[in-house]
C-alpha cells in the first residue's frame, strides 16, 4: 500500500469509501457512518466498464482498472466539501471472486482446548487444500484470500457462539473463504493508493455484503435464494437457516444477450444494446419485436440451463 500522505488529523473518522467492482460497471460512495445513526451516503459515483466484444481476461482486467481511475477521480473531488475517508472498503462481484464454503471437522481421540491459534492453525491448513482444488481455476502462486468467515461452530456436536477455553474431543466448522486474484487485488490497491494514498483497503465478496443487507431487510426471512445478475455473470446464492451456505456463478449476464443479438442480426454492439432495451420497453414494431423475441428466447434457454445447473450444486 502506498504510504499515507495524509495526517489523521485531516481526516474525518466518521466517513468511509466504499468501492464497488463488477463486472459492467464500478462505482464508489462516501458514507458517513456514526454510532448509533444509520450510514448517511454523501455522494456516489459510478461509470461503466467498456463492453467486451469478446472476453479476455487480461483486456477486461485493464478495462475494469480504466473505469475504477475514472471512478476514484471523480469521487476524490467530492471529497473538498466531505473531507477524507479513513476507511475504505471494496466489494468484488463476479468475475473477480470465487466464494468457497467449507465444513472442517476436527476429530481427536483426547480432549483439548480449543483456542484462536487451535483454529487458525485448523482453517490455514484448509485454505492450502483450497488453493490446490483451484489451481485450474487460479494458480496458488496467484491466489489473494480476501475474506475468511466462520458462520457456525460445534463442539461435541453443539453449537456454541464463543468456543475459546472450551474443552472438546470433536470441533466442526462451517466457514465461507472468499478468493480473488492477487494480480486483480494488487490492481485494485494501486489505483486506490494513488488517489487516497490508503494504508489498508479492506476487501470483502459481495454476496457475503448483499446477504448481510438482506437479512437487515427482512429479517422473519431465513431461508431463500437470492441472484445478483450483472454485465456479465450471475451469481446464484444460497441461504437455509438464516445461513449463507454457498454463491455459485456461471458466465452469463445482461451481455450476454446483447452479444446474442449483435451476432444474429450481424451489428455492432451499441446498436444491439439498443434494440434491447427498446424490446424491452416494448418499443419495437411488430416484425422486429418477434425477431428480437426469438433471439432472446434462444439465449433465455441457454441461461436457464446453466441456472439450474448452479442450483443443483448448492
Amino acid at each position: 500500500m502506498a504510504f499515507s500522505f495524509f495526517k489523521n488529523s485531516l481526516r474525518n473518522e466518521s466517513i468511509s469509501l466504499l468501492v464497488d467492482i463488477g463486472s459492467a460497471s464500478v462505482g464508489a460512495a462516501l458514507v458517513k457512518l456514526e454510532k448509533g445513526k444509520p450510514p448517511h451516503i454523501l455522494a456516489t459515483v459510478r461509470e461503466n466498464i467498456s463492453f467486451q466484444e469478446v472476453l479476455s481476461s487480461g483486456h477486461f482486467l485493464i478495462a475494469m482498472n480504466h473505469s475504477l481511475d475514472k471512478v476514484l477521480k471523480n469521487i476524490q473531488l467530492k471529497t473538498k466539501s466531505t473531507g477524507h475517508p479513513l476507511h475504505i472498503f471494496c466489494t468484488l462481484s463476479s468475475p473477480w471472486f470465487i466464494l468457497k464454503s467449507r465444513h472442517l471437522l476436527i476429530s481427536r481421540q483426547e480432549e483439548f482446548e480449543v483456542t484462536e491459534r487451535t483454529l487458525d492453525e485448523f482453517i490455514n491448513d484448509d485454505i492450502e487444500r483450497l488453493k490446490d482444488e483451484l489451481k485450474e481455476t487460479l494458480p496458488p502462486k496467484d491466489v489473494k484470500i480476501i475474506e475468511k468467515k466462520i458462520i457456525q461452530i460445534k463442539l461435541n456436536g453443539y453449537e456454541i457462539k464463543n468456543p475459546y477455553g472450551q474443552k472438546t474431543s470433536q470441533v466442526e466448522l462451517l466457514m465461507t473463504v472468499g478468493v480473488s486474484s492477487k494480480k486483480v487485488v494488487e490492481s485494485i490497491e494501486r489505483k486506490i493508493g494513488n488517489v487516497f494514498h490508503a494504508k489498508e483497503v479492506n476487501f470483502g465478496a459481495f454476496p457475503i455484503a448483499a446477504f448481510s443487507a438482506i437479512r437487515d431487510i427482512f429479517p422473519t426471512e431465513k431461508n431463500f435464494l437470492f441472484l445478483d445478475i450483472t454485465g456479465e455473470a450471475t451469481d446464484v446464492s444460497l441461504v437455509s437457516n438464516d445461513i449463507l451456505m454457498g454463491t455459485v456463478s456461471f458466465s452469463r449476464g445482461k451481455n450476454f444477450f446483447i452479444r446474442e443479438i449483435s451476432t444474429e442480426l450481424r451489428t455492432v454492439h451499441e446498436e444491439a444494446a439498443t434494440l434491447f432495451a427498446m424490446f424491452l420497453r416494448n418499443e419495437l414494431d411488430s416484425a422486429k419485436s418477434v425477431q428480437i423475441a426469438k433471439i432472446i428466447k434462444r439465449a433465455e434457454n441457454e441461461w436457464f440451463i446453466r441456472f439450474e445447473k448452479a442450483i443443483s450444486t448448492l
